[in-house]
């Protein structure tokens, strides 16, 4: 043994096999543990097979492992404090894609199917993540072959048996890498186990399957169990089609999608597809497989909102994927058939509802402003309660309609549960946050007011009437010219006036404590905090007194954060919107500085469509929460069609697509240019987000090589402007007469205009 290990570690150049033949057999046999010793034994046949010694590991379990060995425990990695924890040999020969390994294994040790690796390193999101099981490890290795042998050593192996737990019922893990044809593959195997619903003569191997007509045809307990498998839940409360949106996974996504869609029919290039809601915008699941959350409710999102969210979502995302991640999500949401269903879904059911509480919250929001601007109140009994009606029904009217929100909250947390109620991003994140704080800081005022304690009453009351209007920025996001501005906006509020706050702040009071220590002599705390404030004001030109704000904290409160959001954010959001829109008016030297200011925006402005989307997408995902599932079934109804797959009543939406590319045929010979044509709007045989990403490449390029041309045109016409006129001025007369100087004012002026239209002439 000494000599095999000495061998190794001599011409060793694999980490794991190092690991194999130097930790873990020479610990336990330093510490004299014969029980671990023996089950490490199979130290030299992990070796082999890390090194791909496949023959040599064959004949050392042939030789070395008796029939009543517990060969599973010795073939496989079993030390907890290892970063190879539950791996053994058959994860191995997966990894090193030698079927005729696998076979040999699950032929000889098929108890080797029951093993997972646990370790930190195979965790989700880790580079070494392949699902745990060997199965899961060849699925997503998209070893087929591999698969099938290990899921025929399953059906072989006795009932009961560890082998006999491997089932193809288990496999959602291809998601993570957008493998289609393990798709296919997971999905044909698991109706060859129907084989009274599968077509006559179908098998795994068959290149196209019809999966909403098996569907059809299987009996009711068993379409509820596919229907199980086609929508099982992993750890992170998301099935293969959220997970695929959650990742940003566009080609693994829309395959799903088609997969599940059924053609309802054709004419010419014209094509009418049927995609089903399910998991896609609608959650239904009635089985108990799903998450359940903390109120009972289920605790799932569609594949709708994991396209509008800005969280992780999943632990299957690696910190250096999450970036790509969310840049996926909007690619996937610039598909045909999710651009489709959201504009159907605005169209016949989200503008109403915006409209609708647009109008009840500018009501709300001017009621609650009115009620404040009464100059006697019955609170103090400068008013009587007969003088005071219109002031009662304002705040009676303001206290119901809270009351109201606030319900309609609660029925949103009991249906999503508290978690993803608190993990929204975006329009969502801004109405939840926004209508809570308006609810409770009326609920604070009113307790206030219970109490007599009216200056506490007025702070509560003008904290929720900022609340409200700021709630207007929910709203602002459905709207297409604003919605881009508002995302924006809050970006540079994340990062940018962080980043400015931290470096003001250095200057700032380094500044006011030398200042302190020269002007102030040290007079104390207070008047430190003075001088603060004084350089402060200075900074926004001090065009105001501050002693009008000093009665309350509240109140200086609220103007530091005026002033820092209007002369910081939004200051500087004019100049980023200036330096995008506008960069041409400026010399090369000032556009380069205005484009570094308007980085930002630049980088909202790449994805402005497909952000716009998501955030209206978020906006009536968050307007139909706070309803009651019969009444967004009802809306549903407005724009999807109800079928009856199996024992469940599922909604389908129609939509339309133009496939000139399959009418024509493979030996179509008309115009070329129309058969690009038709190949350009064909859908979906391509990944429309694929399309779209390259398009916005190319147009960015486009944009970039124009810019820099009409640069170098407008630096070379300044040049040539500035030379005429300097030998305009040469050649001419200096007479220092006023008439004179007119005349030639009004000669330099005709020469200029001149000088202009000869230059843009020779420019066209």
């Amino acid at each position: 043994m000494a000599r095999v290990v000495s061998r190794v570690h001599a011409t060793d150049d694999e980490i794991v096999a190092v690991q194999y033949c130097e930790v873990e057999i020479f610990r336990l046999v330093s510490a004299n543990d014969t029980r671990g010793a023996l089950a490490d034994g199979a130290t030299p046949i992990m070796v082999a097979y890390a090194r791909k010694y496949f023959e040599l590991g064959q004949t050392l379990i042939t030789a070395c492992l008796e029939p009543g060995d517990n060969k599973q425990q010795l073939l496989t990695h079993v030390s907890s404090a290892s970063p190879f924890h539950g791996e053994n040999v058959l994860h191995l020969a997966v990894v090193y894609r030698n079927v005729e390994a696998i076979q040999w294994l699950v032929d000889t040790v098929p108890d080797l199917l029951d093993a997972e690796t646990t370790a930190s390193r195979y965790e989700p999101g880790m580079l070494c993540y392949l699902g745990g099981t060997p199965l899961l490890f060849a699925m997503a290795a998209k070893l087929l072959d591999g698969a099938k042998a290990i899921l025929a050593a399953a059906e072989k192996a006795p009932p009961g048996s560890p082998a006999a737990k491997t089932s193809i019922f288990m496999t959602d893990r291809f998601v993570v890498y957008d493998l289609p044809e393990v798709y296919d593959f997971a999905i044909k195997y698991a109706m060859t186990t129907y084989p009274y619903a599968c077509p006559v003569g179908f098998a795994v191997d068959d290149p196209t399957y019809d999966l909403h007509a098996f569907l059809q045809r299987l009996q009711p307990a068993d379409n509820l169990s596919f229907n199980r498998f086609l929508h099982q839940y992993n750890e992170d409360s998301l099935t293969p089609l959220t997970l695929a949106a959650a990742m940003g996974k566009a080609t693994i996504f829309q395959h799903q999608v088609m997969r599940r869609a059924t053609t309802t029919w054709k004419y010419g290039p014209a094509v009418t597809k049927m995609i089903p809601l399910r998991d896609v915008d609608e959650c239904l699941d009635r089985s108990a497989t799903g998450p359940q959350s903390v109120t009972g409710q289920r605790a799932k999102r569609s594949a709708v909102e994991c396209l509008t969210s800005y969280r992780v979502l999943s632990k299957c995302i690696p910190k250096t994927a999450q970036e790509e991640a969310m840049r996926g999500r909007l690619e996937i949401l610039s598909t045909h058939e999710i651009e489709k269903l959201l504009d159907k879904k605005w169209e016949f059911v989200g503008a109403a509802m915006f409209r609708r509480d647009l109008c009840r919250h500018v009501i709300f929001t001017l009621v609650f402003t009115g009620s404040t601007l009464f100059p006697s109140h019955y609170r103090d009994k400068s008013s009587t309660l007969a003088d005071a009606w219109v002031l009662i029904v304002c705040e009676c009217y303001v206290v119901g309609e809270v009351v109201l929100c606030m319900l309609r909250e609660l029925r949103q947390v009991q249906h999503h549960g508290w978690r993803s109620y608190t993990e929204d991003s975006g329009a969502a994140m801004v109405d939840n946050l926004l209508k809570g704080a308006v609810g409770l800081l009326i609920v604070g005022g009113i307790i206030c007011r219970a109490c007599g304690d009216f200056a506490s009453e007025d702070a509560f009351v003008a904290s929720a009437l900022l609340c409200s209007y700021l709630y207007m920025f929910f709203f602002l996001y459905g709207f297409r010219a604003t919605g881009p501005f508002i995302v924006m906006l809050g970006r540079m509020l994340k990062l940018d006036v962080v980043r400015f706050v931290l470096v003001f702040a250095s200057i700032l009071f380094g500044f006011a404590s030398a200042l302190y220590v020269v002007v102030d002599n040290r007079s104390g705390a207070g008047a430190f905090l003075d001088r603060v404030q004084s350089l402060l004001l200075a900074v926004f030109a001090a065009t105001f007194s501050f002693d009008e704000y000093r009665r309350s904290t509240i109140s200086q409160l609220f103007i530091f954060v005026y002033m820092a959001l209007v002369v910081i954010v939004l200051v500087n959001l004019l100049i980023a919107m200036s330096s995008i829109w506008t960069p041409l008016q400026f010399n090369n030297k000032l556009i380069n500085e205005l484009r570094r200011m308007g980085n930002s925006y630049d980088s909202i402005i790449d994805f402005a469509e497909q952000r716009w989307y998501a955030e209206r997408a978020n906006v009536m995902n968050s307007l139909a929460s706070g309803q009651s599932a019969e009444k967004r079934a009802k809306g549903r109804l407005k724009f999807a069609a109800q079928l009856v797959v199996g024992q469940d009543v599922e909604h389908f939406v129609h939509i339309e697509y133009q496939d000139a590319k399959e009418w024509w045929g493979d030996d179509h010979a008309g115009d070329g240019r129309e058969k690009r044509d038709g190949e350009n709007r064909s859908a979906p045989s391509k990944p429309a987000c694929e399309q779209t990403y390259l398009v916005n490449h190319q147009g960015r390029e486009r944009s970039r090589h124009y810019e820099s041309n009409v640069e170098i045109d407008l630096e070379s016409t300044l040049a040539q402007l500035a030379h005429g006129v300097l030998q305009h001025f040469r050649t001419q007369p200096r007479d220092e007469d006023s008439v004179n100087r007119e005349t030639l004012l009004l000669g330099h002026v005709t020469k200029i205009r001149s000088l202009l239209s000869n230059n843009q002439v020779s420019k066209y």
